[in-house]
């Protein structure tokens, strides 16, 4: 039987193939040559991919970098704080410092009321704290009512005053845990939105002006060594702020106050101290509301009598 003839091609890539595969390998780096120095014009690549999502409907959102513009970032440092700007702002803040505790002296002057309270100034603030011991029960937030009378008499000076309020709450050195606190920390804050909460009644001060810290026992006036010296520190002291320090803040680096925070800190304790910032404490009637506001059992349990 006679073997059929294979017309099979001859072995080997046809000789054109590899012209072909030459040819477009050099088109393939002419291209990418080009592209690297290609400028992408962001406004028109925005504008073709949303054409193209449009009409292909397959192109999902991806982020992207932003091509660089190419501008300085001289720009960007702007808003730094420079020497002489924060040297200008530094001046200011002390000169209405004094300006606020000039004022303060002499409306308590004029009431006949400077004996007191205890007013002191320091390069940041005025702080202000009425000279009288136990201004709380042991154990307790509520205000005696011997100290309501000055908080209404704070309440009619601070209001034509400006400046920030920052109200900072102290315990002795007593531990307390109860139904009601956890800690000095939560009965520190809680003392703080107590004055808050007076300072609010009748709405002579907006609440954007007011804040309440609690320090715990961790900023005594005394030592802790009998039950006058733990009377003394069981307080609320009234800051008073200018509002330069705002300014100071925008101009720090990273968020940071240029010269660093005076309440740095201030009750940051785990499942402790509430901060209320900016109002803390607003409502309804005037009214101040605490985050995690305590149950309204009793117990002095914790501080010294």
């Amino acid at each position: 039987m006679a073997k059929v003839k294979c017309n099979c091609p001859p072995p080997g890539a046809p000789a054109w193939m590899a012209t072909f595969a030459d040819m477009m390998t050099l088109l393939m780096a002419f291209f990418v040559l080009l592209l690297s120095f290609a400028e992408v014009d962001a406004a028109k690549y925005r504008a073709v991919a949303g054409s193209m999502k449009e009409a292909l409907g397959i192109i999902s959102e991806s982020k992207h970098v932003d091509v660089p513009t190419g501008i300085d970032d001289a720009q960007n440092k702007e808003d730094k704080c420079t020497p002489s700007k924060c040297e200008e702002l530094l001046r200011k803040r002390q000169d209405e410092v004094a300006r606020l505790y000039d004022l303060l002296k002499h409306k308590l002057e004029g009431l006949g009321s400077d004996q007191e309270f205890f007013v002191q100034r320091t390069e940041q603030e005025v702080v202000i704290r009425i000279q009288e011991q136990g201004v709380f029960p042991s154990g307790s937030d509520r205000i005696t009512r011997e100290f309501l009378p000055k908080i209404e008499m704070l309440r009619d000076i601070l209001k034509d005053l400006g400046g920030r309020i920052r109200v900072t709450g102290h315990t002795d050195d007593i531990p307390i845990k109860n139904l009601r606190y956890r800690s000095n920390w939560e009965l520190s804050s809680a003392r703080a939105v107590s004055v808050v909460h007076e300072l609010l009644k009748d709405s002579h001060i907006e609440p954007a002006r007011l804040s309440a810290v609690g320090f715990g026992d961790s900023r005594p006036l005394v030592e802790n060594k009998d039950d006058v010296s733990r009377a003394k520190n069981r307080r609320v002291d009234i800051l008073l702020l200018p509002n330069i320090d705002a300014e100071l803040q925008k101009l720090g680096e990273d968020g940071k106050p240029i010269d660093g925070d005076a309440e740095g800190g201030a009750a940051k304790a785990e499942g402790g101290a509430a901060k209320a910032e900016g109002g803390a404490a607003k409502a309804e009637g005037g009214a101040a509301k605490a985050e995690g506001g305590a149950p309204k059992a009793e117990s002095t349990k914790g501080e010294s009598p």
